[in-house]
């Protein structure tokens, strides 16, 4: 079957393929409103290293800070990164209420990091954005503390974006809807198949019976039907099968063998004894 068959199926079987469209349409729309949506919040942290002294200030022509961010700063953002994503740190954050299913981006060669929540409950999604800054700090403090770091030479964390607001996404209510809808037109198409095919059977066999003869019964159609046989017709059967068996049967050939001729010089006893003796019975002495 090719697409112009399907075409045609659907044109001649509008009446089946217009209500189950109408009715996949009007179910895609009533079961996803009913999903909530998908609340996501970003955020993104800063790591700003320590300032160089006066005379390097010098050579180099600045001061700032943030006009001296090194390589270096990157490798520490993708520690923290690494950090924040283990399953320790998860399975923390499941314990506390908060979400933890979270994406941190990292890139080596950024001091910056960047932070997804999404969640269905605004309220948990910036709960977990604020711990996740909070504990990216925390564990910037513990690593330079184990190393004495010394407070001058401490890398600091500021945070870019922090109080962003949940926006709403409709992704999961559109995968939904691309779902049902694809479900609904198999349905259909399968619907108009199925109907197109009984009706057109039904159409030959409606045929087949009225180009059938009138006469008397055929007992290979019916059985080659599957139909049962009536008392007619098992009574003609038997009939049948009853003269076939005895035409096959041998037919018994009864002859008769006349009578002996008296010989001569016998007595009228014996020819009436010869005479007397039934066809095939002992042999006869003269």
């Amino acid at each position: 079957m090719d697409l112009w068959s399907l075409v045609q199926i659907m044109f001649r079987r509008w009446w089946v393929v217009v209500p189950l469209l109408a009715l996949t349409a009007w179910c895609t729309i009533a079961l996803t409103d009913s999903i909530p949506p998908e609340y996501e919040v970003d955020g993104a942290i800063l790591l700003v290293g320590p300032g160089v002294d006066d005379e390097l200030a010098d050579e180099v022509g600045t001061n700032n800070r943030l006009l001296q961010l090194s390589g270096s700063l990157g490798t520490v953002a993708e520690a923290l990164g690494l950090t924040l994503q283990s399953q320790a740190t998860r399975a923390e954050f499941d314990q506390r209420g908060l979400i933890p299913e979270y994406v941190v981006g990292v890139d080596s060669r950024s001091p910056i990091m960047q932070f997804l929540v999404a969640g269905e409950d605004p309220d948990a999604i910036v709960a977990t954005m604020d711990a996740l800054m909070t504990e990216a700090e925390a564990q910037l403090t513990l690593r330079q503390d184990e190393l004495d770091t010394s407070t001058e030479d401490r890398i600091e964390i500021q945070r870019i974006s922090s109080d962003n607001e949940p926006t709403p996404g409709f992704g999961s209510r559109r995968r939904a809807q691309i779902l049902l809808a694809a479900v609904g037109v198999v349905v259909t198409l399968a619907s108009a198949i199925a109907v197109d095919a009984l009706l057109y059977f039904g159409r030959r066999r409606r045929q087949r019976r009225a180009e059938e003869p009138t006469g008397g019964p055929d007992l290979d159609d019916d059985r080659s039907d599957g139909a049962e046989l009536s008392l007619f017709d098992e009574t003609l059967l038997a009939e049948l099968t009853d003269e076939q068996t005895r035409g096959d049967r041998p037919t018994e050939v009864t002859t008769t063998v006349p009578p002996e001729p008296p010989r001569r010089g016998d007595d009228r006893d014996a020819v009436r004894r010869r005479l007397s003796e039934p066809v095939g019975g002992p042999e006869r002495t003269s």
